[in-house]
């Protein structure tokens, strides 16, 4: 059957993966940024428990939801072809139309996208979230999403300190949704 517990704890993990995600941004690309000694461990330290907890969250909120969807018939294939799909196509009008690099940020907030719009699905569908929280989540992950890609094709036209400002707001937004999915499942 599957719980929430794991996507609570997942979910609480994605939070920490975007504070420490945002933290090492802040030590390393706030303009003029020279990070040495200490400051440079801590900087690395934080990448390296980003991608850790960025990894156990998705693990351990994947794990339940994949459970909960079996359930009840909410296929993740759908929404990995989805992603495939989206990604294919923004990278794509991404690079013609606005002449932007394909970076692996596109991934991320394609894969983030996606992953949350799948959870959300199944635990409203699981009768998990109640309402209006499948609402509330789903508009909270879409606006965020077009913020992020709006950000994302701006990051490289803009002058540092825009830029490095332009660059934290995914991982604050992303921060935010995991709170607010641990919040509407507690």
């Amino acid at each position: 059957m599957g719980s929430v517990y794991g996507v609570i704890a997942g979910h609480a993990l994605l939070a920490l993966c975007a504070a420490l995600y945002l933290t090492w941004w802040a030590i390393f690309f706030r303009p003029k940024a020279r990070p040495s000694g200490l400051i440079r461990g801590v900087g690395v330290a934080c990448i390296a428990g980003a991608a850790a907890t960025g990894l156990g969250g998705v693990g351990a909120a994947g794990w339940d939801i994949a459970r909960i969807a079996g359930t009840h018939s909410t296929s993740g294939w759908k929404f990995l072809i989805a992603a495939v799909l989206a990604h294919a196509v923004l990278a794509l009008s991404t690079r013609c139309f606005f002449e932007r690099p394909v970076t692996s940020e596109l991934l991320l907030i394609v894969a983030w996208c996606v992953f949350e719009l799948w959870c959300i699905a199944t635990l409203s569908k699981a009768d998990m979230l109640a309402e209006p929280w499948p609402t509330i989540l789903s508009g909270a992950v879409l606006v965020f999403s077009a913020i992020n890609l709006v950000c994302y094709v701006l990051y490289y036209r803009l002058p540092p300190v825009p830029a490095f400002i332009d660059g934290t707001a995914p991982l604050v937004l992303a921060g935010i949704a995991a709170v607010m999915m641990v919040a509407a499942l507690l």
